[in-house]
């Protein structure tokens, strides 16, 4: 937001302050928060009616997943543990459904990135990586929710004190926990 010169010193700090008031509603109410959570902190959804997006168009990305997902639907039966299966099955059944939550949860963010897109905000990719393809855990979590971690970790675990005490912790278990589930 540029301040006007011809405004008054009283005037102008009025608009600013309306400005800022207006960019925080539309932060609040953006419906790609609403969608797949908090996809981008709010500095860079302030800054994207000044800045053009830097970001290619995920619409065709989103059209293959949402294909991927209908053919992983529609070939796999959908499998339920039962107790005559053995150890094996269960592992494959296991397996199947992870792979059926990864995949419905990539379709809603990327429809969330298509949105944000369409509305002319630039977002972080969610689930950048395969299940599969993940090393470790920790590689996992970060990569599970992206969007959403990198608010926590800026808005929530660095100003609760960070890794220096435990509160910090329990602060963002207990937020994502009230988030996921009221």
């Amino acid at each position: 937001y540029q301040r006007s010169p011809t405004l008054p010193k009283s005037k102008r700090s009025r608009s600013v302050l309306l400005a800022n008031n207006q960019a925080d509603f539309n932060y609040i109410l953006f419906s790609g928060t609403f969608l797949a959570g908090p996809p981008t902190g709010y500095n860079n959804f302030s800054s994207f009616d000044r800045y053009p997006m830097n970001c290619t168009n995920p619409i065709p990305r989103f059209l293959l997943v949402l294909a991927s997902f209908e053919l992983y639907q529609r070939i796999l039966p959908v499998c339920k543990p039962l107790p005559t299966n053995s150890l094996a099955e269960l592992e494959v059944i296991s397996l199947l459904q992870l792979m059926f939550l990864w995949y419905k949860f990539l379709v809603i963010w990327r429809w969330a990135k298509v949105w944000s897109y369409l509305s002319g905000v630039e977002v972080v990719d969610n689930m950048n990586r395969c299940m599969f393809n993940n090393y470790g855990f920790e590689g996992f979590w970060r990569m599970w929710h992206r969007g959403y971690n990198l608010w926590l970790v800026r808005y929530l675990y660095i100003p609760a004190g960070g890794n220096r005490n435990y509160w910090s912790y329990l602060a963002v278990f207990a937020f994502v926990a009230f988030w996921h589930d009221p």
